[in-house]
């Protein structure tokens, strides 16, 4: 029972991930660059947490021993992730950013087999094959003249992936030092420090309303809640790889948003490729009345 609350914690903080491709192109269109919307996002969201552990100052503490840890979390789960996921956002299609940013679960079920010998099973190893499959198809790998010609904003987009599944693989780690709650704010607040050689604060010019708008959304939408719940999953043991996979139902709702926002194409073949990423998740984790999953491994 436990678990499946932390399913549901990690889906409602998937399907807020899912709005940052929307509020990240209005923002674009309203005259943001990737750099300065990836900055508010994170500085914004870093007062905004920096509030809430004031209002909560005697529920939680920061060692000093604790502080290279969620310097490295920030670093790589927060600041790499919104810098390169944006930057994606501006070059690529909606679909293609994010499904390349979902790469991550590929990541997290390496680096988690290196890291805390965390078995590759069969259902893992299908899932996995589902993502790199489909992922291909969604960037439109089959047509090396279109693949070639954003070639860098593929590179950008796979850096995202990377960085994202940062935020599970140190994930394990935070619910020994905090609460997830106090570990979100904590690697949002460290996060936002990336920026400050990048686009610091008093660099950036004074937002009209409407940028006001798009940054509250990618702050709190998309990164307190988001992060807050997502780690909140995490913390109740769910298996890391199996969180990523299941945070995959992203690309579902944002590449929807974006078809009914921004009117974004998708060909026959990307679409394919997003049925096969969704497979994987869904697939391993089928279960039939009166039985396992349908592809579990053996005990």
């Amino acid at each position: 029972m436990k678990k499946s609350f932390g399913l549901l914690y990690v889906i409602i903080g998937a399907s807020l991930w899912g709005t940052l491709p929307i509020f990240s192109r209005l923002a674009y269109a309203a005259g943001s660059s990737a750099v300065t919307a990836a900055a508010m996002r994170a500085y914004l969201a870093a007062l905004l947490s920096l509030a809430w552990l004031f209002a909560r100052r005697s529920r939680w503490h920061l060692s000093i021993r604790a502080i290279p840890f969620y310097l490295v979390y920030g670093a790589t789960g927060i600041g790499g992730t919104f810098l390169f996921y944006m930057m994606a956002i501006e070059r690529l299609s909606t679909a293609m950013a994010v499904i390349l940013l979902y790469t991550g679960p590929a990541f997290v079920i390496l680096i988690s087999r290196l890291a805390y010998g965390e078995p590759i099973t069969r259902a893992k190893a299908l899932a996995l094959a589902c993502t790199f499959a489909g992922s291909i198809l969604v960037v439109r790998g089959y047509d090396p003249a279109a693949l070639s010609a954003s070639w860098s904003g593929i590179l950008i987009g796979l850096a995202s992936g990377l960085s994202y599944s940062m935020t599970t693989v140190l994930g394990r780690i935070a619910p020994q030092k905090n609460a997830p709650g106090v570990n979100a704010s904590l690697m949002l607040v460290f996060g936002a420090l990336v920026f400050l050689p990048l686009q610091p604060p008093w660099q950036i010019p004074l937002p009209s309303p409407a940028l006001w708008l798009n940054y509250l959304a990618l702050a709190i939408l998309g990164s307190v809640l988001a992060y807050a719940l997502y780690l909140k999953g995490l913390s109740t043991g769910l298996d890391g790889g199996i969180a990523s996979l299941v945070a995959t139902i992203e690309p579902v709702l944002a590449t929807l948003l974006g078809a009914l926002v921004f009117k974004d194409l998708l060909e026959p073949l990307q679409l394919l490729g997003m049925v096969i990423v969704l497979s994987g998740i869904v697939l391993p984790n089928l279960r039939l009345p009166g039985k396992s999953a349908v592809f579990s491994d053996p005990a």
